[in-house]
């Protein structure tokens, strides 16, 4: 299950839903700032057993700063995103790790 971790400067309240299928992980409301400004921004951390990969990771890219600007109403230019590539040996669920 891919995990999305997603800190913003924006208020809570302009928060939908998150899509099922998805753990997602919102951090709302905190003090941020890049290039010295305080502007509504984003920082999207996804972790993803697989499936992040060169040829792929544009369209994710892309979709994940479409979707975090719209829902969170910040500039695509203001939107980063951190992808990480974990191994099935390191995710764990309901007590179980996944790879084992």
């Amino acid at each position: 299950m891919p995990c999305m971790v997603i800190s913003s400067n924006v208020a809570s309240d302009r928060v939908g839903r998150p899509a099922p299928h998805v753990l997602v992980q919102l951090q709302l409301g905190l003090l941020m700032s890049v290039q010295k400004s305080q502007a509504p921004m984003a920082l999207v951390h996804l972790r993803s057993i697989g499936r992040l990969e060169d040829e792929r990771n544009p369209k994710t890219v892309a979709a994940l700063t479409e979707t975090v600007a719209e829902q969170l109403q910040v500039p695509p230019a203001r939107v980063s995103i951190y992808l990480e590539d974990i191994s099935v040996k390191s995710w764990a669920s309901n007590g179980n790790v996944v790879g084992l």
